[in-house]
């Protein structure tokens, strides 16, 4: 953060939210979230949101909120804390509504990856579906980050 300031960097941050089974924390899946589960899941949702935002404030000015909740075959990951929350949409809703509370300036991006190649045409119509969502829902979101794994081999064998 301090080697960006001093070059004038902008800098983005990558994610708050990544809503995977395997990338959530394993004692979420028996934690108990009480007889009001939704709105316990969204005062740890927030809480979450609102620890690692204020750490670094204005700084950051583009934010990954949500990280690949669309599974590959175009539905929408299921957790644990989506399960409390009643859906996944409730989920990432609250998480980008609690991300612009949080930092009303920035960009707040839902981030996927977006494969062309054929055999990937669901999870991409998975992605336009939610994305269609947020907008019918006025849930804040300002960018997709289409994100891409690129491998680099060399072909030429030596003689």
């Amino acid at each position: 953060m301090d080697y960006a300031k001093r070059s004038t960097l902008a800098m983005r941050a990558h994610t708050l939210l990544w809503h995977r089974n395997k990338w959530m924390p394993a004692w979420m899946e028996t934690h108990n979230f009480g007889g009001r589960p939704a709105t316990a899941a969204g005062a740890m949702l927030g809480k979450h949101i609102k620890t690692v935002t204020d750490k670094y404030g204005d700084r950051i000015t583009s934010w990954d909120v949500v990280n690949e909740t669309v599974m590959e075959d175009g539905t929408l990951a299921q957790t644990a804390l989506s399960h409390a929350f009643g859906g996944t949409e409730a989920l990432v809703d609250t998480a980008f509504v609690s991300a612009r509370m949080a930092l009303p300036k920035a960009q707040l991006v839902y981030n996927d990856y977006m494969s062309w190649e054929t055999g990937n045409e669901k999870h991409r119509a998975g992605v336009l579906k939610l994305l269609e969502g947020f907008r019918k829902r006025g849930t804040p979101v300002d960018a997709l980050g289409v994100q891409s794994h690129l491998l680099v081999t060399d072909t030429a064998k030596p003689q």
